[in-house]
Formats: C-alpha cells, sequence, structure tokens
C-alpha cells in the first residue's frame, strides 16, 4: 500500500480527535483549526519515515502537542504570569519562603557568598 493511501486512511480518520484535543488546548475553534492545519502538514511530511505498528494516535498527539508549543498559543483557561513584573523580593536583603505550618526567612546575601 503507498504512503498516501494508508495516511489517508489510517491519519486522517484522526482528524476528529485532533481538533477536539487542539480546542482543549486553544478554546478558540479558529486557533485549533490553524494548529490541526499545521499538525496535519507535519504529520503528512514525516509519514513515510513511521513503521507501520506505530501507535498513530499517539504519535499524531505528539505531533499536535508539538505544533502548539510551537506556535506559541497560551493554554485555554490558564493565566500566563506577567514576566516584565518585578517579583517582590527583588531588592531586599531578605526573601521569607513560605510552606504550610513553616517560614524561613534566608539572608540572600550571605547566600549567595562564594564558599
Amino acid at each position: 500500500m503507498r504512503d498516501d493511501e494508508r495516511f489517508e486512511r489510517e491519519v486522517l480518520s484522526l482528524l476528529g480527535l485532533s481538533y477536539r484535543a487542539a480546542l482543549s488546548m486553544t478554546g478558540h475553534p479558529d486557533d485549533a483549526e490553524a494548529l490541526v492545519l499545521d499538525a496535519f502538514e507535519r504529520a503528512y511530511l514525516s509519514f513515510p519515515d513511521v513503521p507501520p505498528d506505530a501507535d498513530l494516535n499517539c504519535w499524531m498527539r505528539r505531533i499536535l502537542t508539538a505544533a502548539y508549543f510551537d506556535a506559541g498559543l497560551p493554554r485555554h483557561g490558564v493565566e500566563l504570569p506577567d514576566r516584565t513584573a518585578t517579583p517582590a523580593h527583588v531588592g531586599q536583603d531578605t526573601v521569607d519562603i513560605a510552606a504550610p505550618g513553616i517560614t524561613v526567612t534566608t539572608d540572600v546575601h550571605k547566600e549567595l557568598q562564594p564558599c
């Protein structure tokens, strides 16, 4: 069987699952559609190297995830931190590290000195 025929039969059957996964990643139908298009293009180009006994669902999911991260799309429902903000402890001599029931104050300058 030719690779094109196998791709159409086995990989294109994963289109619906891939779209639903992309939609859950992006949260936006247009972004999900673009992500699936990119992922299937990547899949088609690399398909000749896939062994006949490969788990194509897993393989396609990995390609979709890589395409998602390469696109730099924010995660659906997750606020990304503001990387331009200065953390509250910058410029202070001590930093309070808190855990449930435990508070540790560390002298930052002392800790950063070479041994």
